[in-house]
């Protein structure tokens, strides 16, 4: 029973550092790709010059 216990309590903690992964990596994909639109924005008003 307490092996048991001890199993359920790891995959839930894999589960959370998993989920974290993901939160961070969305959380840094959206800020490279607003970084992106901002360069690509730049870009295009230097051409229209």
């Amino acid at each position: 029973m307490v092996n048991e216990a001890d199993k359920f309590a790891k995959e839930k903690d894999t589960k959370n550092q998993a989920d974290s992964v993901v939160y961070q990596t969305e959380k840094q994909l959206k800020g490279t790709r607003r970084q992106s639109s901002c360069i690509c924005e730049r870009k295009a008003g230097d051409q229209t010059r």
